[in-house]
């Protein structure tokens, strides 16, 4: 579990673009104390990503982060809980050439 949570955690670029998320610090720490493995900040932002065990698990981290998002910067949000794609990317179809 631990191992997951030091692979989401970003030392380059977090620091940098957390700074553009209000609310970013008080949400990460609400979804690490709610549960999750590991939080951060899903491509260049705004968009944050937590990662639990399950998906009753990822429901209450997000419900958490939303919370948070709300009384820390006053933001609303959405949410989406969904298992991760274990997978990965294939090829559906090609077109001849």
């Amino acid at each position: 579990a631990s191992l997951v949570g030091a692979c989401v955690e970003d030392a380059v670029a977090e620091p940098v673009r957390a700074k553009l998320i209000p609310g970013f610090a008080e949400v990460k720490e609400a979804a690490l104390s709610a549960g999750a493995y590991g939080c951060s900040i899903s491509g260049s932002g705004p968009s944050l990503f937590a990662v639990t065990s399950s998906i009753r698990a990822g429901n209450i981290v997000a419900a958490v982060m939303k919370k948070t998002f709300k009384r820390a910067a006053g933001i609303e949000c959405e949410t989406y809980v969904s298992r991760i794609n274990r997978t990965g990317a294939r090829i559906l179809w090609t077109k001849s050439v």
